[in-house]
């Protein structure tokens, strides 16, 4: 398929959901996850397109339990086109073992796709032209418990200017899924003595993963 019948595909698509008609419901979560990566290394909506390397999609289990969301890609994730790699993609591997799961069972993604030159904020306008790919992840997932890593994902998720210290250590709803903001990685790896307060997040998202399970009669 060449690049211009793909962008009318896409297109169409767009159109499709502007007019309330979401994924297509007789495709595979797999196959929707793809789309929707396909969409995110083709988007030119806004100028951060011009500014990124490459497009960072969401990556892991279309199946997910939980899902992690970080805010804007590093360089790293800039250079790869792939959510926390590097240093942080470590932190986060850990902090999934931890939890008593591997990276490949979890879904992790950001909020924004592309990084802005000089690691510069997203402008609010940015912010909410990407929104609709986390949106739509989310649907298509429907994981027991969205976990928000720092600041950045917190206010652009759930709005107003309070960030993860007001907001921690209970949960939240998004689209009907329970929400547990939490700090960054790139926090954590500045401030060790965080971990603490990360921990005890991370340990309510094991217990509300762990009853939806018994619910399932999986446990």
């Amino acid at each position: 398929m060449d690049k211009e019948a793909l962008e009318g595909i896409i297109g169409r698509l767009k159109y499709l959901r502007g007019i309330g008609i979401g994924e297509l419901p007789f495709t595979s979560k797999e196959k929707r996850l793809k789309g929707i990566g396909t969409e995110v290394t083709m988007c030119k909506i806004c100028p951060l397109h011009r500014e990124r390397k490459n497009a960072v999609c969401g990556k892991g289990n279309s199946n997910a339990a939980v899902l992690f969301a970080g805010g804007v890609p590093s360089g790293e994730d800039d250079a790869a086109g792939e959510p926390f790699t590097g240093g942080e993609g470590e932190q986060l591997a850990n902090i999934i073992k931890a939890m008593g799961l591997e990276t490949r069972d979890a879904y992790i993604t950001n909020v924004i796709r592309c990084r802005p030159s000089g690691n510069r904020k997203p402008a609010p306008e940015e912010f909410s032209l990407c929104m609709p790919y986390l949106e739509r992840e989310v649907d298509t997932i429907g994981p027991a418990v969205i976990v928000l890593l720092g600041d950045v994902p917190t206010r652009a998720v759930l709005g107003g200017e309070e960030g993860v210290g007001e907001r921690r250590g209970r949960f939240h709803l998004y689209r009907g899924v329970k929400l547990m903001p939490t700090h960054g990685i790139s926090s954590l790896l500045e401030r060790p003595e965080l971990k603490k307060d990360v921990w005890h997040d991370i340990q309510m998202v094991m217990g509300e993963i762990r009853e939806r399970e018994i619910d399932r009669g999986r446990l």
